[in-house]
């Protein structure tokens, strides 16, 4: 068995396999270490935090400069796609977070496909060229080159197909494959959430597997996404994923999903607190 992901996601699976191998005391001491990591990795984001919150306490000044300090930013694929139209995720809590905080700092202008980046620095538009001081190019996104090199890339030339099930290749046996390289179910998010959703039911299929046992026919999995919006005001979407035999894919539960009413603080606790506990499922 092989298995393709990023690695906090990889930890997950064998997490879940040692728990069925590997004796209880020597597993505490494990989680231990484990919590002792997320507690460090914790910190690191509360440093980070406050970073954003001086940069964003420094460039409050500039907004009286208007023009003079304005940026524009472009939301777009590099390649042959076609940019989004609009926001796709928290729409209504983006734009919110954007006219109170950003609107006089960051200019928006979506649905704008970027052709092309010269030697220069010049960005090449369908409708207009332009030089901005710093761009940050997001190419077209598909699943990364080991996938292609593997031969697993077998959907729309840029995703693999999986056996949701088992989270096993559908165009090599043998190698499961985990998290954003996968061809999303309908309407599943690509998120670390998901991944460490995709890792359990990997893990746990192969548990059965190797007992020569059935794998689970009727896996669940869930997603929070979290996002700071400002240094401590944060907004959410969640979802909950049955799967559907007849179709052998996921589907959304319906009535499952959660939207934040409004950006708040509160959330960002919870936020630190989801990201302390994933932290440690995966990493302790």
């Amino acid at each position: 068995t092989v298995l393709l992901a990023a690695m906090p996601v990889l930890a997950t699976v064998v997490r879940v396999l040692v728990r069925a191998l590997v004796p209880a005391a020597s597993r505490a001491q494990g989680l231990e270490r484990g919590r002792r990591r997320g507690r460090r990795l914790t910190r690191r984001l509360l440093l980070l935090r406050q970073g954003v919150a001086a940069a964003a306490t420094r460039l409050r000044p500039l907004r009286a400069l208007g023009p003079l300090v304005q940026h524009q930013v472009w939301r777009r694929d590099l390649g042959q796609g076609v940019s989004n139209p609009e926001i796709q995720s928290k729409k209504g809590l983006f734009e919110r977070a954007w006219a109170q905080h950003y609107k006089d700092i960051i200019e928006y202008k979506p649905n704008a496909a970027l052709r092309e980046v010269t030697a220069d620095g010049t960005a090449k538009f369908d409708f207009e060229d332009f030089k901005p001081a710093v761009l940050n190019v997001i190419p077209q996104q598909r699943a990364g080159d080991i996938a292609r090199t593997a031969g697993l890339v077998n959907v729309n030339a840029r995703w693999c197909g999986v056996n949701w099930l088992t989270m096993e290749s559908t165009a090599v046996p043998g190698v499961h494959v985990l998290g954003d390289a996968t061809m999303s179910a309908p309407a599943m998010p690509k998120s670390g959430h998901m991944a460490n959703q995709h890792a359990k039911v990997a893990a746990a299929a192969i548990i059965n597997l190797l007992k020569g046992e059935a794998v689970n026919a009727t896996p669940v999995v869930m997603n929070t996404c979290y996002s700071f919006v400002t240094a401590k005001d944060v907004v959410h979407v969640a979802s909950v994923h049955q799967y559907d035999a007849a179709d052998k894919t996921f589907k959304t539960v319906p009535g499952s999903g959660g939207l934040s009413a409004a950006a708040n603080q509160i959330e960002g606790r919870y936020a630190l607190s989801w990201a302390q506990n994933i932290w440690t499922d995966m990493l302790g």
